[in-house]
């Protein structure tokens, strides 16, 4: 199957923010979580964050961490999301629950335990 889609004519290296009459209504952030291209895609009217395969709302992260290609990344993400963003709510992609700020509270204490537990290992 054959799609028809445009090239992107908006390219950006570390953010890039949407704006309509100087208001910021979409901002990106690229960051490097699990993956070197992971995108933060974020609101801040509607204070909602989007940020696919590394923080599952409800659930515990999948067989080797998602599969990541940066564990560093996929444990750091966590402050990344906590302190520089104003959310109330959270998409983490793939998974059929949205998420609030205290799963991702939650997310960041079983990581840290995980963490803690694999250095005693």
């Amino acid at each position: 199957m054959i799609y028809n889609r445009l090239l992107p004519n908006i390219t950006f290296t570390d953010n890039y923010d949407l704006k309509i009459s100087n208001e910021t209504v979409l901002r990106l952030d690229h960051g490097i979580t699990h993956e070197s291209d992971n995108i933060f895609v974020y609101t801040p009217d509607q204070k909602t964050l989007m940020l696919v395969d590394v923080i599952y709302p409800g659930w515990i992260p999948f067989d080797s961490l998602g599969d990541s290609e940066n564990i560093t990344g996929f444990v750091e993400v966590l402050n990344i999301v906590t302190n520089n963003y104003d959310l109330d709510n959270f998409v983490g992609g793939h998974l059929t629950r949205l998420g609030i700020v205290d799963d991702i509270r939650l997310h960041q204490e079983f990581i840290q335990d995980l963490n803690a537990t694999a250095k005693k290992g």
